[in-house]
């Protein structure tokens, strides 16, 4: 897009003001996989999915997010 990763992380730390939380979902995978591990096409999918639950402005406080990350960790270090 052209757009310098500073500008795009003063938009996003905007973006979480405004709207008192992350402005698109947050979660973890059981299986986690970098994006150099998943085929193009799951990529794209995925990549698809998130960025349509954004523009409808599917998200969650920040809090709620956290204390999910929080939760799943404790799960899988168990």
């Amino acid at each position: 897009m052209g757009i310098p990763a500073s500008v795009v992380i003063n938009m996003l730390y905007k973006q979480i003001i405004i709207k008192k939380g992350v402005p698109f979902p947050v979660s973890l995978s059981k299986e986690l996989l970098a994006q150099d591990e998943m085929g193009k096409d799951t990529f794209n999918t995925m990549m698809a999915k998130e960025l349509s639950e954004a523009k409808v402005n599917d998200s969650r406080p920040v809090v709620d997010a956290i204390a999910d990350l929080k939760r799943d960790i404790k799960e899988w270090t168990s």
